[in-house]
């Protein structure tokens, strides 16, 4: 850990970044929200790769079934012959999108466990962190991921959790509405 503190002290100071270099105090409303900044970042942009990937993958994919037949029916059927070097692409690309399906699954739960966390709280911290306070439910928490991606999630954190904070708004109120 002491080996990590260090490597990022010295980023920091060669990009002039501000990276974290200890760990987050949940008593404090302002370190509970960089908290869930910084997951919700990471979460929406690993959506954004991950939805790029299956784009490329599907893009692919239909080349293949157009210039290349022969492999595109071939893989499908397990069947041997065809372009080994497609076929090598087209599992490398799968795989990929498997993988960073995996991280945006892993950033999902840690979002969601955070989030839980911040609704179970007072109202006071819910305010500074979310702008407003809720009424924790299940429902709730599913209806924001459900459909989480109509957050404009290009841009920088802020952006995005500035937009996060006017979406779920949006979610409540359509729940309460119910």
């Amino acid at each position: 850990m002491q080996k990590d503190t260090e490597k990022i002290k010295k980023l920091n100071f060669a990009l002039e970044m501000h990276s974290r270099t200890k760990s987050y105090d949940f008593t404090k409303g302002k370190e509970i929200k960089e908290c869930f900044k910084m997951s919700l970042g990471a979460y929406m942009a690993y959506y954004r790769y991950w939805n790029k990937l299956v784009g490329i993958k599907d893009m692919f994919d239909e080349s293949i079934e157009i210039y290349d037949p022969v492999t595109w029916m071939n893989q499908s059927d397990g069947l041997s012959g065809g372009d080994m070097l497609v076929k090598l692409s087209m599992r490398n690309i799968k795989e990929t999108v498997e993988s960073f399906h995996r991280l945006l699954d892993r950033e999902e739960n840690v979002c969601k466990a955070l989030l839980v966390r911040i609704l179970n709280m007072d109202e006071s911290i819910q305010k500074e962190v979310l702008g407003d306070s809720y009424v924790y439910s299940c429902d709730f928490i599913v209806s924001i991921f459900d459909n989480i991606q109509d957050i404009d999630y290009e841009g920088n954190t802020e952006d995005i959790y500035d937009s996060f904070r006017t979406y779920i708004r949006m979610v409540y109120r359509g729940i309460k509405r119910c």
